[in-house]
């Protein structure tokens, strides 16, 4: 099998050829360890990896600089350790991974207080029953958040991943390394999970 050939980053650098680099030739880039690869892997994923732990974790994350850096850490790593076998995009890979780590940080805070809260109100005026509803909808949202946290990590992503990021099962399955048939089972069986812990929740 031909090896891709590593992009110019010089040229990446000037800005001039940052839209025509393949992912095969960024990963060749990261596993040859060239000078600028993770400036260059980091460029290209940031925007998915941000948005991920964003949607998540429900806004920006008191420790957004240390799950961004977690996040690229272990894409790094599967990239060096030759497990991304290139059967998704690397964004589809960046996003498996950040949702990962964003599930992480939710089970390791379960128990703490207001950690589901997303980002502080606008402090301009409102209406005070549209200042209710969004009330009303961040409580919604903490509660699914909380009970989310709390499901099998495997189920957890496949949830996160197909219904709140918007992939393909196809996609799911390449980015997890299993079958089509698995992710969508994991998916079926999160999401009834999911929706008996919430009826539980309210009825506690």
């Amino acid at each position: 099998m031909r090896t891709p050939r590593s992009p110019d980053l010089r040229l990446v650098q000037s800005g001039g050829a940052a839209e025509s680099i393949s992912d095969e030739q960024i990963v060749a880039a990261v596993c040859a360890r060239e000078p600028d690869a993770g400036q260059l892997l980091y460029d290209h994923l940031i925007s998915t990896v941000e948005a991920t732990l964003y949607r998540v974790l429900g806004g920006r994350d008191r420790d957004h600089r240390d799950l961004v850096q977690a996040s690229f850490e272990q894409v790094f790593a599967t990239l060096v350790g030759r497990k991304f076998r290139g059967r998704c995009s690397l964004r589809t890979w960046a996003t498996a991974i950040a949702t990962r780590v964003a599930l992480k940080t939710l089970r390791g805070r379960g128990r703490e207080r207001g950690v589901f809260s997303t980002t502080d109100e606008p402090a301009t005026a409102v209406d005070a029953a549209d200042h209710e509803r969004r009330l009303v909808a961040r409580s919604e949202l903490e509660r699914v958040r909380r009970e989310l946290a709390q499901l099998s990590p495997k189920r957890a992503e496949a949830v996160v991943l197909h219904d709140v990021l918007g992939h393909e099962l196809s996609e799911i399955a390449t980015s997890l390394g299993i079958s089509v048939s698995a992710a969508q089972s994991r998916l079926v069986r999160g999401r009834r999970e999911l929706l008996d812990r919430l009826r539980t929740e309210g009825t506690r």
